[in-house]
């Protein structure tokens, strides 16, 4: 299977660093926008500063260049002013400044008190303060006004599909107009309504100060808002909350004086941009310990805790003699290395060799398939089975399972429900996995693919079990409620907002 990798080449020790440093710089340059005039980032009312935030994470995680800068003035390095000698994009030069300490307020120079003054009184001139006085329509509600659900991808239909058929007697889909799989609900008879993903036309309004950078959100909220009114829409439903488009539809329903609702599809261990400052009217979570975990950064979200509609958590294992390994793949992350996923395809390869009597059974992620160079790093033997979402459902895995492996997925979080013991192999960077799953005497955090294998024959060795019966314990903090109870809440909830 080759060398093995050095365990600091499986580790970026740097990379959580910067995450952390760009969520940081992210809010502080989102602040610092605000400051920048009266009413700053609004547009038609609504509030535009974490739609503009979610937008520079997404766009900046990734940024190697970015990446780059930070590192080197991390490593004490002086670098240039000047983005184009650094070099980096103008995008990502305004959170380095944040990053990098440099940023300094304008308003703290004469230059920059004459400038504020200067584009101020042009404001008064221009008469280009009318945006703010621009009034939006509300919603004329009708005896049968529908419920609304944000699909971006075929994942979340599917995942909002149980909902919406007991929420509302005839249920539309705002989708994306690019996605193939749309053509599919228009086939079934389903309600679709499709946005544009590229910008037609200008925003309806004027577009003042630090938003004309953003013009594209600022049309995307014109065109929900005009097909919420036209609709007349009760309620607006997202899964997950973390995307531009989520916030967007958000504010203009809050716009159009109707709901939103936003139901949590999965967990980030890391509290990124996209789940901070949340504004849905509901927040519907699968158990207490999401909210507390997301509370301190979201003090005007309300939560409800309503359970999961799609996880069945067990009193006790389903099947007591069910003997597989799970793998649940994850790649293609900032805080992956390329030593760490070849680390992991060799560790499925280790498993299945050490234990032949045992299933190996391995998940790709949806985003991140397995290629063929990749499948045969991890080799065909007879114990390992792929187990693609689209051929075996998550539930059947891990019922036939007794272990789950991971970097940080959420299937980590959703194994403890089916009575799973999670191996969280932590090469990210970051102190430790949150929620602390190992404090709490319910799985095992390794840092490197060594310990992992010795975790893994002492859990099998017999460990396992002790820690499997502590799994009751602390269950409902992560599960309230049943499957089927868990989606009468929902409902109810959606049904209340009507």
């Amino acid at each position: 299977m080759g060398d093995k990798p050095a365990r600091d080449e499986v580790v970026d020790v740097t990379a959580y660093r910067f995450q952390s440093a760009l969520i940081e710089a992210i809010e502080a340059h989102v602040s610092a926008l605000r400051r920048t005039r009266l009413r700053a980032l609004q547009y038609r009312g609504a509030d535009f500063g974490r739609v503009i935030a979610i937008e520079l994470y997404f766009r900046l995680i990734n940024d190697a260049d970015l990446r780059k800068a930070f590192d080197r003035q991390t490593a004490g390095e002086a670098l240039p002013d000047h983005p184009d000698a650094i070099p980096i994009s103008t995008v990502a030069n305004w959170v380095f400044q944040h990053m990098s300490g440099r940023y300094r307020n304008p308003l703290t120079t004469l230059s920059g008190w004459k400038s504020y003054i200067r584009e101020h009184l042009n404001e008064w001139r221009t008469g280009s303060r009318k945006q703010y006085r621009q009034q939006n329509r509300h919603v004329r509600r009708e005896e049968e006004s529908p419920v609304v659900a944000l699909a971006l991808s075929r994942r979340f239909y599917l995942y909002l599909s149980p909902i919406m058929q007991l929420s509302s007697n005839d249920p539309i889909w705002l989708v994306p107009d690019n996605q193939p799989w749309v053509d599919e609900l228009v086939a079934q008879g389903k309600r679709v309504e499709r946005f544009p993903t590229a910008p037609e036309i200008k925003p309806q309004a004027p577009v003042l100060g630090p938003l004309t950078n953003w013009d594209a959100n600022l049309w995307r909220y014109d065109h929900f808002l005009d097909v919420l009114c036209k609709l007349s829409a009760a309620t607006v439903v997202v899964a997950e909350g973390n995307n531009p488009d989520d916030e967007i539809l958000a504010r203009a329903a809050q716009s159009a004086g109707v709901r939103s609702i936003c139901i949590q599809q999965g967990w980030s261990p890391v509290v990124h941009n996209g789940f901070r400052r949340m504004r849905f009217d509901l927040f519907c979570v699968w158990g207490e310990e999401f909210a507390r975990m997301l509370r301190p950064l979201n003090r005007r979200q309300p939560f409800a805790v309503t359970g999961s509609h799609m996880i069945a958590p067990l009193e006790r294992k389903a099947d007591p003699v069910a003997r597989g390994i799970s793998v649940f793949l994850q790649k293609d992350s900032l805080l992956i290395t390329q030593a760490a996923w070849i680390g992991m395809l060799e560790f499925v390869h280790w498993c299945a060799t050490t234990w032949p009597d045992r299933e190996i059974l391995v998940r790709e992620h949806p985003a991140g398939p397995l290629t063929a160079e990749e499948t045969a790093m991890i080799g065909n033997l007879e114990n390992i089975v792929f187990c693609p979402a689209r051929e075996m459902p998550l539930q059947e895995v891990l019922d036939r399972s007794e272990l789950a492996v991971s970097f940080f997925s959420t299937t980590l979080i959703e194994a403890l429900g089916r009575h799973v013991v999670p191996l969280i192999v932590n090469i990210t960077g970051a102190p430790r996995y949150s929620p602390d799953l190992e404090a709490m005497g319910v799985a095992v955090e390794v840092c490197d693919f060594d310990h992992a294998k010795i975790a893994t024959k002492n859990l099998l060795g017999g460990e396992i079990s002790h820690m499997r019966h502590r799994i009751p314990v602390i269950i409902n903090r992560f599960f309230a409620a049943q499957r089927d109870a868990a989606l009468d809440n929902i409902v109810r909830l959606i049904k209340k907002s009507d």
